[in-house]
């Protein structure tokens, strides 16, 4: 689909030109604001395609879960928030949050303070929009914890950790 983006983007870009060059040596032709705007567009488009190419958001629920813990692990936390569904968000930010340390205590305490050595995915599964993903986590100090569980769902398009499983 983002091939198909950037093919589009092009060209919108390249009859822009086109169109804004025509007008320019034949003045009683109208439509170069047209063209301009095509230009525009089309580079827009592109480079947005591009972003997509270069910086995807994960698309299985696997690959959120073992972003998410990357993300925590190195602690980078609101790069792990932005992962999580609304419930999780509102369960974090409000007094349930607060009562476990918040948002930056939660992420060290997944992690043991940000000592993940790697996962392995142990299960996935997907029934309609939501997924239960298992996981071992390996551990610094050598030890792991076997099947942690992590339930998702599907918000806006895009997998999201929420507080069930």
């Amino acid at each position: 689909m983002v091939a198909l983006g950037i093919i589009l983007g092009v060209a919108a870009l390249l009859s822009g030109v086109f169109g804004f060059l025509y007008a320019r040596r034949n003045p009683g032709v109208r439509g170069t604001i047209h063209a301009v705007f095509g230009s525009v567009f089309g580079v827009l488009f592109f480079i947005w395609c591009l972003v997509q190419i270069l910086f995807p958001y994960p698309t299985s629920p696997g690959d959120v879960v073992k972003d998410f813990y990357m993300a925590a692990n190195a602690g980078k936390y609101s790069e792990a928030e932005g992962m999580l569904a609304k419930d999780f968000k509102d369960a974090v930010i409000g007094p349930l949050g607060q009562m476990s340390g918040g948002w930056k205590s939660i992420c060290d305490k997944k992690t043991k303070n940000g000592s993940i050595t790697s996962m392995e995915p142990v299960e996935e599964e997907i029934r309609g929009e939501g997924a239960t993903v298992v996981v071992t986590i390996h551990f610094k100090d050598g030890t792991e914890k076997e099947n942690d569980k992590t339930g998702l769902i599907r918000q806006d398009g895009k997998w999201r950790i929420t507080l069930g499983n």
